[in-house]
């Protein structure tokens, strides 16, 4: 038989294993990131591209049209569902609506991701990378 004392610290260690394998998106949750490369290039200037995570969705801008949708959050994987968007054409600056179109892509393939200090990459299928900074609020 196995003491009371023995119970309860085990129950605290299974607990505690449970908190660390839990969803990623603790850390994610109620972040906001401003996009500073997109697989290897700076986002055009004026563009300002963003991601916002909330508790159920995730929104942002494109720099252009405005976007939202669902997304899951494992230890480190990272998929988004149908992201729904405004549909505003932007003429300036030149090659917006590309890079809005890749941008999205680009997460509607999103594999895993990682955070470090204040950036979080996103890793794409294809080997894309999305790169952000902690955005100023």
């Amino acid at each position: 038989m196995i003491s009371k004392t023995a119970a309860m610290r085990f129950a605290l260690v299974i607990a505690l294993l449970l908190v660390g394998c839990g969803n990623g998106a603790r850390d994610l949750l109620d972040t906001s990131w401003r996009l500073v490369e997109i697989d290897g290039q700076a986002p055009l200037a004026g563009a300002e591209v963003t991601l916002q995570f909330e508790p159920d969705a995730v929104s942002g801008s494109t720099g252009c049209n405005h976007y939202f949708g669902e997304y899951k959050a494992g230890s480190n994987e990272l998929t988004f569902g149908l992201l729904a968007q405004t549909e505003m054409a932007c003429m300036e600056p030149a090659g917006i609506m590309v890079q809005e179109r890749n941008y999205l892509d680009a997460l509607s393939r999103s594999e895993q991701y990682s955070l470090s200090e204040s950036q979080l990459r996103i890793l794409c299928e294809g080997g894309e990378e999305l790169v952000f900074a902690e955005a100023d609020d």
